[in-house]
């Protein structure tokens, strides 16, 4: 397992389902746009990934 910062489209939509859970007024389609939009002021998003 590793924790990793999402920074490509695949990584930042890979997150979108549990970010959806806290969020759920979200869009998918919106949502890399948003996450990039909030990284160019600091917003980091981690993620965990389980190596099979």
């Amino acid at each position: 397992m590793s924790i990793q910062l999402a920074k490509s489209e695949f990584q930042i939509l890979g997150c979108f389902p549990v970010i959806f859970q806290l969020r759920p007024h979200l869009e998918q389609a919106k949502f890399v746009e948003q996450v990039r939009y909030q990284m160019k002021e600091g917003y980091q998003l981690a993620f965990l990934e389980v190596e099979k």
